[in-house]
């Protein structure tokens, strides 16, 4: 009976961990992209990533939130509903974030090497990489609540 207690906890702690970095992280995306998407025009792909990024950072403050483990009153069970339909969202846009935007860019610098694209690419790594980690420990702790 201890087992599944004590894999919350851990879980919660894995969670807390990565979190607020992924947090960090996201918000400074959403500045880059917000900003990109201003500068250089009506680029629809730096509009999709400034709002996932954003609305990334909104889940996983909000399971933050949750995870400090306060009392649930009746507008928690809201946020909790909400977290549940809502955190697979930051897990999946990491994998994004990792996958294409990171790996798919390192392999383009094979035709022709730019510094600036090798700084984005290892950027989004290293967000992915956060954002993943706590997207996944986000979506078990939706369903423990």
């Amino acid at each position: 009976m201890n087992t599944p207690r004590k894999n919350t906890i851990d879980s919660n702690n894995t969670f807390m961990k990565y979190a607020p970095k992924a947090v960090a992280l996201l918000c400074l995306l959403t500045v880059i992209s917000a900003a990109s998407f201003l500068t250089r025009g009506w680029s629809l792909m730096d509009f999709n990533i400034a709002t996932l990024s954003a609305l990334s950072a909104l889940v996983l403050l909000l399971n933050i939130q949750l995870a400090r483990g306060e009392t649930i009153s009746p507008k928690k069970r809201l946020l909790t509903r909400i977290m549940h339909r809502c955190s697979y969202v930051p897990y999946l846009f990491g994998i994004y974030l990792l996958l294409f935007k990171g790996f798919w860019s390192l392999t383009l610098m094979v035709e022709s090497f730019s510094v600036m694209l090798a700084v984005m690419s290892l950027f989004y790594l290293i967000c992915g990489h956060f954002v993943v980690n706590a997207g996944f420990q986000s979506c078990p702790m939706a369903k423990l609540r």
